[in-house]
């Protein structure tokens, strides 16, 4: 079954499932620790045993439901009342362990997932800090229990070595994944930005092309208009002139529209690495450039600008290359990046339309896919006193 969510948007969501049943796995982990330390606890009744391992039960069933309801967004009290709650539990499993005597280590892990949780709940963007904090606390509670005799040196090492291990599972691996979310949000921010980037230089470059044939047409006609009562002859020749204006803004803005006005090549290569280093893609280039017709550098810069748009719209690259050379009597731009999708290598519109006027002026356009690379190449013959 596939799904038509973006491919970044599939690996933030495969991401988030396995945060999820990453961290509801470590309350039977943590159950199943616990009630090793209680069957391993000596005492001279099963009562206290008994009693503890339903305890033990309850007190992970609400530390991992605090966790299930963090993860949920259920709400600051729901998750409050369930950490008060479990918290509660491991008191009174404490307590039932001091009626024998010793305070097991079986509790330190419910404690710690507990712990957890309200640190999630509660100290967004302050996790370091404040699991520092706790694992001090734990740390102090352990060697001070193990110290006055009310438990063994086991629990100690347990809240030394143990408590931070779990916690920073926990809090470590809801870190990794808000980390992920933020950078998918500004990859996705950067993207937009590139293409509004390009939108306002499309704009102004139809406004600088249009303003001035608009206001050449809107005097004539006005002129036209004054002149036809008087000397139909001049107002003729201005309709004509404004008829003329009106066919170049014409060709003038389908040359915008498809791309065929003069494009600076190295202009294209500068925007192209600083558009794509702001989208988070790290980018190499290596631009040689001979000196070129200004038809060759405009169909080679086209080439940059739809690969460049490619890889922020249809890839999930991480790198990129852009490399400009002459070799063997003819100038090479080759794009390739390392996110490639199987559409990538499909060729749309805009790769046909260059393959297309590529092939009128004797060169050649080629788009290779190797597993995740994917790699556009533009060749075209270079002027004859650049040859060789």
């Amino acid at each position: 079954m596939t799904s038509d969510a973006p491919p970044a948007e599939r690996d933030l969501v495969r991401f988030h499932r396995y945060t999820y049943w990453t961290i509801l796995a470590c309350g039977p982990l943590a159950l199943f620790i616990g009630l090793a330390f209680l069957a391993g606890d000596r005492s001279d009744s099963t009562a206290p045993l008994a009693a503890s391992a339903v305890l033990m039960l309850a007190a992970v069933g609400l530390a991992t439901g605090a966790l299930w309801a963090f993860l949920e967004r259920a709400g600051r009290k729901r998750i409050g009342r369930l950490v008060i709650a479990g918290w509660a539990v491991v008191a009174a499993g404490v307590g039932v362990g001091l009626t024998a005597g010793i305070v097991s280590a079986a509790w330190v892990l419910p404690a710690a997932l507990l712990e957890s949780a309200r640190i999630l709940r509660d100290r967004r963007g302050r996790y370091l800090r404040s699991s520092v904090r706790s694992c001090s606390v734990f740390a102090a509670v352990g060697i001070g229990t193990a110290a006055v005799g009310l438990g063994n040196v086991g629990i100690a090492i347990i809240c030394l070595v143990t408590v931070p291990g779990a916690m920073g599972g926990v809090i470590g691996q809801w870190w990794f994944y808000e980390t992920a979310e933020r950078l998918d949000d500004a990859r996705a921010v950067a993207g937009e930005l590139a293409v509004a980037e390009e939108r306002l230089r499309f704009a102004a470059e139809l406004h600088d092309i249009q303003g001035g044939h608009l206001q050449a047409i809107a005097l004539k006609s006005q002129l036209a208009r004054r002149l036809v009562g008087r000397d139909p002859d001049r107002a003729a020749a201005e309709l004509e002139q404004v008829e003329e204006l009106a066919m170049q803004g014409l060709r003038d803005t389908r040359e915008v529209v498809a791309g065929y006005r003069k494009v600076s090549l190295p202009d294209e290569i500068d925007s192209a690495g600083r558009v794509l280093r702001s989208a988070g893609i790290q980018t190499v280039v290596r631009a040689d450039a001979p000196r070129l017709e200004a038809d060759a550098e405009r169909l080679l810069g086209l080439l940059v600008r739809e690969a460049t748009t490619n890889v922020l719209r249809h890839s999930r690259a991480d790198a990129a290359e852009l490399t400009v050379a002459a070799d063997d009597g003819e100038v090479h731009v080759t794009v390739a990046n390392d996110g490639s999708e199987a559409a990538e290598a499909a060729p749309g519109s805009g790769i046909a339309m260059l393959t297309e006027r590529f092939t009128e002026a004797g060169g050649a356009v080629e788009a290779a896919r190797d597993g995740h690379r994917f790699v556009l190449t533009g060749a075209l013959p270079l002027p004859a006193e650049e040859r060789p």
